[in-house]
């Protein structure tokens, strides 16, 4: 089986999305996508093959024509970008907890009750 050409692929994208340097940029793109592949491991859940690939491309092409003024942002990508970042944002945070004091302790109100008794 023959593996297609990352880097060409990423480079013809890059291209037709208007980037100047589009050879080095793919190539760098490249890189990135096989250092992560190889320090992950070949587990299922992590995927940076050319569908990953893709999409953070044309993100990046999309991106670049709304900065260069080239297109403008219609109300459902505008709802769609923000909904991605809040998700993006809640991935980031870790689950909210109860509040605890310096010792790690629950400030608990029933606690202090039960323990006064």
């Amino acid at each position: 089986m023959i593996l297609p050409d990352l880097r060409i692929i990423t480079e013809v994208i890059l291209y037709c999305c208007g980037f100047q340097y589009s050879t080095e940029l793919a190539t760098k793109l490249v890189r990135i996508s096989e250092f992560a592949t190889k320090q992950l491991g070949s587990r299922t859940h992590y995927d940076f093959g050319l569908r990953a690939l893709k999409v953070v491309v044309e993100k990046a092409g999309n991106l670049k024509l709304l900065a260069t003024g080239i297109i403008s942002p219609t109300s459902d990508e505008i709802e769609e970008a923000e909904a991605e970042l809040q998700q993006y944002l809640k991935s980031l945070l870790p689950e909210s907890k109860p509040p605890t004091n310096a010792i790690g302790l629950r400030n608990s109100r029933t606690f202090i009750v039960k323990r006064t008794q």
